[in-house]
């Protein structure tokens, strides 16, 4: 920030607020810092700092403000029982930086979550993106067009929530060792040929490992919960009940999440338009962050 105030340009920005119960959140922003502002939920295991090295500049009129999970970087933890406790956060973060209207934008499991501020704040959030999301697992429709990986993790999470603190124990440990080993551990399964050439891409890479140690900067907790989140609690809300315009983007070779489950967030949510990659895998907003905010921006 320079002495204007004004987000530089070349740079992120990180920064805490502190909420009504007293916990911290911490965010990062991005871009043009007079842009349509983009509240930007990391997928599991990502934080403020997962965002293309493209992010840094002013893009599309877009003011990108990344914000940490609870327990992940600079949040606190918190004790969420359901994907919807999450969106009061957003609702103050909006109150405390100003924000009148905004665009909302999730990538993989913070998908839900981005869903969860449109449902929240209709009247201030003027449109939603997903980016590789995920859908209700509690749905057994959802399950059934979802990888296997994703089934069986839901299966045992829904029946053993606990095991989400002993999956992730060792994260932090790893990670600090050695980050792309650790990353190649716990995703590697799941990268696509299209995955696999951003990770080999220099500065892509770096910015997926830096997001990724930064995730596991207080050690596994924020982790563990978002697991729980994603694969062991109910939403408490439906995706049916989204009114605002809705874009869904998903790769054809996304080996994490289906490019089936796009399908069904656009069946279900009314004003959805969905857009599908041919021969792209997990990393799709890595490789069109440009176009997704333009998107928004345009709305």
């Amino acid at each position: 920030m320079d002495g204007s105030g004004a987000v530089v340009a070349d740079a992120q920005y990180s920064s805490t607020l502190r909420l009504s119960d007293g916990r911290t959140v911490g965010y990062a922003e991005y871009g043009d810092p007079q842009g349509l502002p983009i509240v930007y939920f990391p997928g599991l295991g990502d934080s403020r700092l997962s965002v293309p090295p493209v992010a840094a500049q002013p893009i599309a009129e877009a003011r990108v403000i990344a914000i940490d999970a609870p327990g992940v970087g600079l949040s606190d933890p918190a004790g969420f029982r359901c994907v919807a406790d999450r969106a009061e956060d957003v609702a103050q973060l909006a109150d405390l930086l100003g924000l009148e209207r905004f665009a909302v934008l999730g990538w993989s499991a913070g998908g839900p979550h981005a869903l969860a501020a449109a449902w929240r704040l209709p009247d201030r959030v003027k449109a939603v993106g997903i980016a590789c999301g995920f859908a209700p697992l509690e749905r057994a429709e959802v399950r059934a067009i979802s990888t296997r990986q994703i089934r069986q993790g839901a299966s045992m999470m829904s029946r053993m929530p606990f095991m989400a603190s002993l999956l992730t124990r060792s994260l932090p440990r790893q990670y600090h060792r050695d980050p792309r080993a650790a990353f190649e551990k716990q995703f590697g399964s799941a990268a696509s040929a299209s995955d696999r050439r951003l990770l080999d891409d220099a500065s892509m890479g770096d910015a997926v490992m830096r997001g990724a140690v930064e995730a596991v900067r207080q050690g596994s907790a924020g982790q563990a919960l978002e697991m729980r989140l994603l694969l062991a609690y109910r939403w408490r809300f439906q995706p049916e009940d989204i009114t605002v315009p809705t874009y869904l983007w998903y790769g054809g070779d996304d080996r994490l999440v289906t490019p089936a489950t796009g399908e069904y967030l656009h069946t279900a949510i009314p004003n959805s338009v969905l857009k599908i990659y041919p021969g792209e895998g997990h990393l799709l907003p890595f490789a069109h962050w440009s176009d997704i905010l333009a998107s928004l921006v345009t709305d």
